[in-house]
C-alpha cells in the first residue's frame, strides 16, 4: 500500500470536537498531506470525527465507519470520542484509530498501518496553543478548557475527556489574536462548561475576567459563548454579556430540567438556585439577551408531574432556541442502573410534546 497523500475529515461531533479536528489536520498537513475540504470528494484517507455522547450518535458513527470501509476507496480512520469510549468497536469498524491524546502521533499511526498493516498506539501531546488547519470562513470555535468535572449521572464525557482543565489566559488570548488577525469575524468560545473557566487556576471561576480581556482585542468582532452550566451563570456574567458590545447578547444554558427531584437524580446540584430562577431573572432584567437551552425528557423516575413542570416552564419562558432529547441509558453511567426507567413510548411522547 502506497503512502497516502490526501485526507478529508467527516464531522459527526460537536463544536468542541471540531476544534480537535483542526489540530489533527494541522499535524497531518505538517507532514505533507493535503486536506480535501469537500466531504464528498475523494481522498486517500477519510477521517471520521465521531460522537459517542448517546447510543444513537455512537451507532451513527459506527455505521459511517463501516460503510466507508466497505466501499474500500480510502484508508478509514476513527477519531474522537468513540475511540475513547468504545475503542474495541472503533478498531473493528476502521482501519486506524486515533484517540484524543494521540493527535500528535497521528501520522505515525497511519504510516505504521500502511507500512506494516498493524495499529500503533502512541501518545502524542500537543503544545498549547497548538497549530490548527482552518477553513476560510467568518467564524471559528475557540476551546477555552478541556474535560468536565460535573459528573452528571447520565453522561460519559468525563470518562472520554478527563476532568475539567482550563487553558491559561495567555494561550487563549494568543490564539484569539491569531484568529482575529487572520480575518475571523466571530470567535465562539466553547468548553464542556464555559462558565467554569479559571476555577482550577484561580480557585474560582473567572470567565468575566477572560471576557473582559478578549473584548479589549475584539475591536468590533463578535464573541458568543456556548455551554454554560446554569449553576455558574451569575448576574455579573449576564450583565457583562448584556453591556459589552463585543460579547454577543446570547447565552447557551443547557438546563436539562427544572424539577428539583429530577435534577437531584441527574447529579446536577444547583443549591438554592434552580435553573428556572436564573432564566426568569435574565428575562426580567435583560430581555434583549437571547437564551438557548437543551432539556432532557424521560430520565429515570421522571413522573408526569415532573414533565408537566418542565413543559409549562418551557411554554412560559419561550426560549429563543430550544433543543430536546430523550434520556439514553449509557454504559458505565449510574443512570443506566437506576430504578424507574421510563418506557420508550412515554419518552417518545414527551419528546414530541416538547
Amino acid at each position: 500500500m502506497r503512502l497516502p497523500k490526501t485526507f478529508k475529515i467527516i464531522e459527526l461531533g460537536c463544536p468542541k470536537s471540531e476544534v480537535d479536528s483542526s489540530h489533527l489536520a494541522a499535524v497531518l498537513e505538517d507532514r505533507g498531506l493535503v486536506r480535501i475540504w469537500d466531504e464528498g470528494g475523494h481522498a486517500d484517507i477519510t477521517i471520521v470525527n465521531t460522537c459517542a455522547f448517546l447510543q444513537e450518535t455512537k451507532n451513527t458513527s459506527l455505521r459511517t465507519l463501516r460503510a466507508l470501509k466497505a466501499e474500500g476507496d480510502s484508508l478509514v480512520v476513527a477519531f474522537g470520542c468513540l475511540v475513547e469510549g468504545y475503542r474495541r468497536e472503533a478498531r473493528e469498524a476502521a482501519d486506524v484509530i486515533i484517540g484524543l491524546t494521540e493527535i500528535g502521533a497521528a501520522y505515525e499511526a497511519i504510516e505504521s498501518f500502511v507500512a506494516k498493516g498493524r495499529l500503533q498506539r502512541k501518545a502524542g501531546a500537543l503544545p498549547d496553543p497548538a497549530p490548527r488547519s482552518l477553513e476560510h470562513r467568518s467564524y471559528h470555535y475557540l476551546k477555552i478548557a478541556e474535560g468536565c468535572s460535573n459528573f452528571c449521572r447520565y453522561c460519559r464525557i468525563p470518562q472520554f475527556r478527563g476532568r475539567f482543565r482550563s487553558r491559561p489566559l495567555k494561550n487563549i488570548l494568543d490564539e484569539a489574536g491569531s484568529l482575529f488577525d487572520a480575518g475571523t469575524r466571530e470567535i465562539v468560545l466553547v468548553a464542556q462548561d464555559v462558565a467554569r473557566w479559571g476555577e482550577d487556576i484561580y480557585g474560582r471561576p473567572r470567565l468575566e475576567y477572560l471576557l473582559e480581556r478578549l473584548a479589549r482585542i475584539a475591536d468590533g468582532r463578535w464573541i458568543p459563548l456556548l455551554y454554560l452550566h446554569p449553576a455558574r451563570v451569575t448576574k455579573e456574567l449576564v450583565a457583562l454579556v448584556a453591556q459589552e458590545p463585543s460579547i454577543c447578547s446570547y447565552l447557551d444554558i443547557p438546563i436539562q430540567h427544572v424539577s428539583d427531584a429530577v435534577l437531584a437524580r441527574m447529579g446536577r446540584p444547583h443549591g438554592t438556585k434552580n435553573p428556572r430562577f436564573i432564566v426568569d431573572w435574565i428575562r426580567e432584567n435583560h430581555p434583549d439577551v437571547a437564551i438557548r437551552t437543551t432539556v432532557m425528557v424521560g430520565y429515570p423516575s421522571e413522573t408526569d408531574r415532573d414533565f408537566d413542570e418542565l413543559y409549562s416552564f418551557c411554554r412560559s419562558v419561550e426560549f429563543d432556541h430550544l433543543g430536546a432529547f430523550a434520556f439514553s441509558p449509557e454504559p458505565k453511567t449510574p443512570a443506566r442502573r437506576m430504578k424507574g426507567q421510563v418506557p420508550e413510548d412515554v419518552k417518545a411522547d414527551r419528546l414530541a410534546r416538547i
